[in-house]
């Protein structure tokens, strides 16, 4: 048997065998066990080479939360993710808990109207 340098070279020797075990449902400890590894290598192999396990299972989305970067997230933690009516003055036609419309940015300064006007609590 070759000798590697570090076992993330190993790794590299056998991505595809990696990748087909990942797809069929192995685990990282599994995956680390076969290599007598660590899992913690493991995940760092992943994460070095872009590989995202719960992508190429195919069964999860992938762990990022766009919504945490949106130009119009609400910064009030209490009151969902979405603050698009307050800060533009209209509806866009989703929810504020379950807003699936992205736009990537640093978050926009609320129209000039008191926070009372855009609470979504009141009736």
């Amino acid at each position: 048997m070759k000798k590697y340098e570090t076992k993330v070279q190993e790794l590299d020797v056998h991505r595809k065998e990696i990748i087909q075990m990942v797809k069929n449902g192995s685990s990282q400890k599994e995956i680390a066990e076969k290599y007598e590894t660590w899992p913690s290598t493991v995940r760092y192999w992943f994460r070095k080479r872009g590989i995202k396990p719960e992508v190429l299972r195919g069964n999860q989305k992938s762990t990022g939360r766009k919504g945490s970067s949106c130009i119009y997230r609400q910064l009030n933690p209490n009151l969902g993710n979405c603050d698009y009516i307050c800060k533009t003055g209209h509806s866009r036609g989703c929810s504020a808990i379950d807003c699936d419309k992205y736009v990537k940015g640093k978050p926009i300064a609320g129209m000039k109207e008191e926070a009372t006007d855009c609470d979504i609590f009141d009736e």
